[in-house]
């Protein structure tokens, strides 16, 4: 890297005189006015030799010299104020110098002045003046203990991380949070508080300093808000005994039309407190649906299954089917047809079935809304039935039932097309006739249901249902 010398000269003049700096032939420098020049600070020495392009163009004007051994002649400075000012520390008066400096241009990062207090910003303050200012390698104390490092080096490099401090005074909070739960309630900040003074000994104040609570909170006496707003209670509680599917903008609007004139915000505080609000819909949760085992008593009336099926006629009209199936001999009871069948319409097939069949013992069934009716279990639970809910989503559990329902399916709602309910209903009723007493199956040793029913009913099978 190439290096040149520099004369250090300020000469001071006043305003609108010129100094004139000549070049002696031999070529050594010499100072006109040896009686105005003063030494500056090593802060301020002016770089010379930096005329590459942009700023240093502007700044530094063509009067700039070079003698021929690499020597710049720095011109002074017109129309600056001067420097020291009046009765300011000044400068011994001694010789001219000279130093070495680098040629290149220094890079200094304009965000490292921000870290620099106003009394330490005199070199930012001459950035006005001609020339470029040398950086200096330094460290800067700052005021109360920190420290700020001047730039090191060329271009600019990533500023170390600060690591994380917890703030020492009430009210700070580091990155890692708080130690302590904050107490969201005056309620609590009271109970806190008076633990503080009464087994901590702290004074008041500062125990309410502590816990972020309010002195006058501290000693203010406590009120019973149910006394306070009876008037406002017994208005509430009458008028959502009356209307109990209000919400509270009616209530509120029904109070103020018949007289009272309470805040709307007073009245909302009693109707929370009082918890009126109206309750979400939310997701009906069932019960422990225990897992029971499929065993099978090879008699009639021991156990029923109950299930439903739905099915498209050929104008898109969708239809559903209620099955019911005697588990014990595997007969199906009966198949209900319609666009509709409520728990009213489940319980008369029902009746209509046991009426001929005879009562079961238990039913075997699913969680569907009709099945979980109030009127549906009452109605079992009247006769002595017994309900078998299988856990949700286990199909596997009701297996009797979808086995007929697979039968059902194949044989007649996918192999025709209906155009009316009462085809359906005829359909049905023929095959289902068709199942129990023609089709042979493989679980009765290859008999139809009504002929093993019957042979189970005399006492003289020979078969036992297959588990």
């Amino acid at each position: 890297m190439k290096e040149a010398a520099v004369r250090l000269q300020e000469p001071i003049v006043p305003d609108g005189q010129a100094s004139e700096i000549a070049e002696p032939a031999d070529g050594a420098l010499h100072d006109p006015a040896p009686a105005v020049t003063a030494q500056l600070p090593a802060i301020l020495v002016r770089r010379a030799g930096v005329g590459d392009s942009g700023r240093n163009d502007r700044l530094n004007p063509p009067a700039h010299q070079q003698s021929p051994n690499g020597v710049a002649i720095i011109p002074p400075i017109r129309d600056q104020p001067r420097w020291p000012p009046d009765g300011a520390v000044s400068f011994p008066q001694c010789e001219t110098s000279q130093v070495e400096v680098h040629r290149d241009p220094d890079r200094g990062d304009s965000q490292r002045s921000r870290c620099r207090p106003a009394r330490q910003r005199d070199l930012a303050a001459a950035r006005h003046q001609l020339g470029d200012l040398l950086q200096v390698e330094s460290q800067v104390r700052r005021l109360g203990g920190l420290r700020c490092e001047a730039a090191q080096g060329v271009g600019t490099r990533e500023q170390p991380a600060q690591t994380a401090v917890r703030g020492s005074l009430a009210g700070e909070c580091g990155a890692e949070g708080r130690d302590r739960k904050k107490a969201l309630r005056p309620a609590e900040r009271r109970e806190v508080a008076t633990h503080l003074v009464t087994q901590g000994g702290l004074p008041v104040r500062r125990a309410c300093q502590a816990v972020g609570l309010g002195r006058a909170t501290y000693y203010r006496s406590l009120v019973d808000w149910a006394r306070r707003d009876a008037l406002v209670i017994a208005a509430l509680t009458t008028l959502v005994a009356a209307k109990p599917r209000w919400g509270f903008w009616k209530c509120c609007d029904r109070l103020r039309l018949d007289g009272h004139s309470w805040n709307h915000k007073r009245v909302w505080r009693v109707y929370c407190q009082l918890h009126l609000n109206l309750p979400r819909r939310t997701k009906k949760r069932l019960p422990a649906r225990p897992r029971q085992p499929l065993v099978v008593i090879p008699q009639p009336n021991t156990t029923w299954a109950v299930d439903f099926m739905s099915d498209t006629l050929y104008g898109g009209r969708r239809f559903r089917t209620l099955n019911i199936l005697d588990e014990g001999v595997r007969e199906g009871l009966a198949i209900e047809i319609d666009t509709s069948l409520p728990a009213e319409r489940v319980i008369r097939v029902l009746a209509q079935v046991v009426a001929w069949r005879g009562q079961p013992q238990a039913i075997r069934l699913d969680n569907g809304p009709e099945l979980l009716a109030d009127r549906f279990v009452n109605w079992c639970t009247e006769r002595g039935i017994a309900l078998r809910y299988i856990p949700p989503g286990k199909p596997d559990q009701n297996a009797f039932i979808e086995r007929f329902n697979r039968t059902y399916r194949t044989e007649v709602l996918n192999a025709y097309v209906f155009e009316s309910l009462e085809q359906v209903r005829e359909i049905s009723a023929e095959w289902l006739t068709s199942y129990n007493e023609e089709r042979p199956h493989e679980a009765l040793a290859g008999l139809p249901p009504a002929m093993y029913r019957a042979q189970i009913t005399a006492g003289s099978s020979p078969f036992t249902v297959s588990p």
